[in-house]
Parts: structure tokens; C-alpha cells; sequence
């Protein structure tokens, strides 16, 4: 039987899942242009931190140039975004690993 990580996930089992793995112990992985927005700025870890915690997945998964792997957009308010959303692509594995792929 196919798990969720199989299949992909619904845009609130991905919610569910990322906001459990971002409140506790996680590996955080961030693609070079997302590197390079932190470093230019303003964007700063707790942005990211703060989505990935509290965001809410707003679109069905999309399936990732690799077989198995799915991609969500997630997105929320942060306390240095207050006046739009902050967007990330995301990737969670079965091993708590999170990737934030690009920033939207």
C-alpha cells in the first residue's frame, strides 16, 4: 500500500505534516536562490521558520522532476510580512527533512 509520501498529499495532510516537523527537530535545506534572498534580504530565517510552522498548504501537491517526491506551496503572514503572504515551495520527506525550494 502506498503511503502519503507515494501519493502526495492533500493540501491538509501537508499542512498537518509540515507544521509537526517544523515544531520539533528537522533538517532545513534551502536551494541557492532561496540562500540568495536571505542574504539580500529583507527575508530572514524566521520568515521561513514561520511559515514552515504555522503556514497553511494552499494548493494540491505537484509532482517534483523526481519520481516520488511532491512539491506543496505553502504560505502565511509573518510578523516581517504583514502586508502579504509569504510563499514557499516546499519539500518533506519521510525523514524530517525540509526543503524550501523558492520563494513566490
Amino acid at each position: 500500500m502506498k503511503d502519503d509520501f507515494d501519493r502526495g498529499m492533500s493540501p491538509e495532510e501537508a499542512t498537518a505534516r509540515i507544521r509537526e516537523v517544523a515544531q520539533g527537530e528537522y533538517r532545513l535545506v534551502l536551494t541557492g536562490s532561496v540562500s540568495r534572498a536571505l542574504v539580500k534580504g529583507p527575508l530572514i530565517m524566521g520568515d521561513i521558520r514561520c511559515v514552515l510552522s504555522n503556514g497553511e498548504v494552499t494548493a494540491p501537491a505537484e509532482k517534483s522532476s523526481m519520481d516520488g517526491i511532491f512539491k506543496y506551496l505553502m504560505e502565511c503572514r509573518t510578523p516581517n510580512h504583514p502586508n502579504s503572504a509569504l510563499k514557499l515551495v516546499v519539500i518533506i520527506s519521510k525523514s524530517n527533512l525540509i526543503k524550501v525550494c523558492a520563494i513566490l
